[in-house]
């Protein structure tokens, strides 16, 4: 009868145990994390980006760089690793849930507009915030999201343009970037210090963007003519052009026979037929 009991006592106990096992085991997999879904996406921000609500309605370049963006502001492009970092990983499939990349670009009166690209348990949505745009119609200022399908990089030779295609085959421009020379260009005619001088040898003059684009040699000189091809502009940056494109062809300077750059590029084409 003991053994009878004891047989029953130990049968209890393993049946216990067994339970014990069994809610353990259930209480692991419950603590397994949901895939995340395409709404909960928008408010998983990543640490080193704020939410769009709660950026300032006046972002300025200087604090859209200091957070991190992608920005072309003054012919100057910053964080543009970011963007190519994030289309590499995506054409490699090495995405993460709620992996993201932030363009900031600017109207000609300076408002931001602003495209979050986020990866989601789906693929690639593209959210385009307009609201800042105090210029735009009030139809059009407003925040809205797509689906992304595919990101496309095409190269030409006044730069490179990003674009999304959305599951409706729209088209969506992310960001532009210019040419190294276009943008030095725009930064020695731009330069403030010399504004007041109508000597163009004065924007030149001390510049180091100008000296990187007279050191690219045979490349900027062949860059430079197309530009003078496809334009008929002849104002300070065709002047500029035309001291940079002398300089790379050793020109003597005593000899020179031009005094605006179209008239440069005219003579040039003439001894080079």
């Amino acid at each position: 009868m003991k053994k009878s009991i004891s047989t029953i006592l130990v049968l209890v106990m393993l049946s216990s145990i067994s339970g014990c096992f069994s809610k353990a085991s259930n209480t692991i997999k419950s603590e397994k994390k949901p895939i995340l879904s395409i709404t909960n996406v928008e408010k998983i921000i990543p640490n080193s980006y704020t939410e769009l609500d709660k950026l300032p309605q006046e972002y300025s370049s200087e604090l859209a760089q200091k957070n991190g963006d992608v920005v072309q502001v003054h012919g100057r492009d910053f964080n543009i690793e970011k963007l190519d970092n994030f289309i590499e990983n995506y054409k490699n499939i090495k995405k993460n849930v709620a992996d993201m990349v932030r363009i900031t670009t600017y109207t000609y009166e300076g408002d931001a507009i602003i495209c979050d690209l986020i990866i989601d348990s789906e693929g690639v949505k593209l959210i385009e915030d307009i609201t800042r745009d105090n210029f735009s119609n009030a139809e059009s200022r407003k925040r809205t999201v797509y689906k992304v399908v595919d990101i496309c990089k095409t190269d030409t030779i006044e730069g490179i343009s990003y674009i999304a295609k959305t599951n409706k085959g729209e088209e969506k421009f992310l960001f532009f970037q210019r040419s190294i020379i276009d943008s030095k260009l725009d930064i020695i005619c731009n330069n403030t210090k010399v504004t007041a001088s109508s000597n163009p040898y004065d924007y030149t003059k001390d510049s180091q963007d100008y000296k990187d684009i007279v050191n690219l040699g045979d490349n900027a000189l062949k860059y430079m003519v197309t530009k003078f091809e496809k334009s008929k502009e002849n104002g300070l940056r065709e002047y500029v052009m035309a001291i940079a494109c002398s300089e790379i062809l050793k020109e003597n300077t005593e000899t020179k026979k031009w005094t605006t750059g179209r008239e440069w590029y005219d003579n040039y084409t003439k001894a080079n037929k």
